[in-house]
């Protein structure tokens, strides 16, 4: 039988590369969606699409881990978009900029574009936008280590998903915040503030049991449960209470290798047990499940920070059990990862202008 795509692409015309790029989209195909929307940006100039096809194109090159590229045509995307020509996409744009800004570590500039699209989604007819530019921009926040501006957006988040009275949006709600919460987590840890460290995860602990209670929750699709209990998991992995994250680590990660996930979703799943087993001290049984994703080429598009995560518990696993030369390869490939982020980091600093002066809350 047919599938509604192909049936689809059947229809389109010889000029619909815009709806091919985005119908590639929609079934992960990268590499089509970015061919397809560079096409549809020679074609459209005079039905005035660029923005869009721009914002396509963007889209599909954040999947395939070009950063640089993908803030540039998402900021081109958002200059084309403002003034009321498009506001809707201009905030679509301009949060995937700053996603991808903070992702290269370019906070100070993600920001004055997550609090444009904030400010933007302020609008009555955009009301819908709202979460989505709450959620950039304490994510943006929560980059920076700042923990009282992230929780306050994120609360703004919840309230208004809580107004709507729908489980779907209050599950993204309570999913952006758990990632803050890891992010904020990890720089912390990072740097060696034990104290930080303990304000974040006692903050954490005023949501915890309302994120345990929507995973019980029956109305919730399977997928939004999982992505729900991935992140609880992953908090309570980095706040230090691994009896309860290996429950919900080991529940996520039999559901990647039962279900037709993305490679992403498999590799987060891994890696987090994996991360799980070398905090316990257990580099064997780490390295077991980090196997399939270092031999893999498609490890790069899982994002930079959980490839580099899992290049570093593989050699630091490697360096316990005193496999000296395994664990010098896994140092080569993590020198090598940060040499070629450093070089996007640069090449995206020349695309910028210089951070705006900024204001310091909402």
């Amino acid at each position: 039988m047919q599938n509604t795509s192909d049936s689809l692409l059947l229809t389109l015309g010889p000029g619909d590369s815009l709806t091919r790029a985005q119908l590639a989209l929609d079934e992960h195909r990268w590499s089509d969606a970015i061919t397809q929307a560079r096409q549809a940006i020679t074609v459209s100039q005079a039905e005035g699409k660029q923005p869009l096809a721009y914002l396509v194109l963007a889209r599909g090159l954040w999947h395939v881990g070009d950063l640089v590229e993908c803030c540039r045509y998402a900021l081109r995307s958002e200059a084309l978009a403002t003034n009321g020509i498009d506001d809707a996409g201009a905030i679509n744009a301009a949060t995937l900029a700053a996603f991808g800004l903070t992702e290269l570590n370019l906070e100070l500039h993600a920001l004055p574009l997550a609090q444009r699209a904030l400010a933007t989604a302020q609008k009555q007819e955009l009301y819908q936008q709202l979460p989505q530019a709450l959620s950039c921009a304490a994510h943006v926040y929560a980059r920076m280590s700042d923990l009282d501006n992230s929780d306050a957006l994120h609360m703004r988040a919840l309230s208004l998903a809580r107004e709507t009275k729908s489980w779907p949006a209050l599950q993204m709600a309570y999913d952006n915040l758990l990632v803050s919460f890891v992010i904020m987590l990890r720089n912390l840890e990072q740097r060696g503030d034990m104290h930080g460290k303990q304000v974040v995860v006692d903050r954490s602990r005023l949501y915890t049991s309302h994120v345990r209670s929507l995973l019980g929750n029956l109305e919730l699709e399977e997928w939004r449960r999982g992505s729900l209990m991935h992140n609880l998991g992953e908090l309570l992995l980095v706040s230090g209470e691994l009896d309860e994250a290996q429950l919900l680590l080991q529940e996520d990660l039999d559901r990647t290798r039962d279900m037709a996930q993305g490679y992403s979703d498999a590799l987060a799943a891994q890696t987090a047990m994996a991360e799980l087993h070398h905090r316990r001290g257990e580099p064997e049984a780490a390295l077991t499940l980090l196997g399939e994703s270092l031999t893999s080429s498609s490890l790069g598009e899982a994002g930079y920070r959980r490839q580099l995560l899992c290049l570093q518990i593989a050699e630091s696993s490697y360096q316990k059990l005193g496999r000296a030369l395994e664990a010098k390869i896994m140092a080569g490939r993590i020198q090598n990862t940060l040499q070629l982020h450093e070089q996007m980091r640069g090449f995206a600093m020349q695309i910028l202008p210089r951070p705006t002066e900024i204001s310091q809350s909402f």
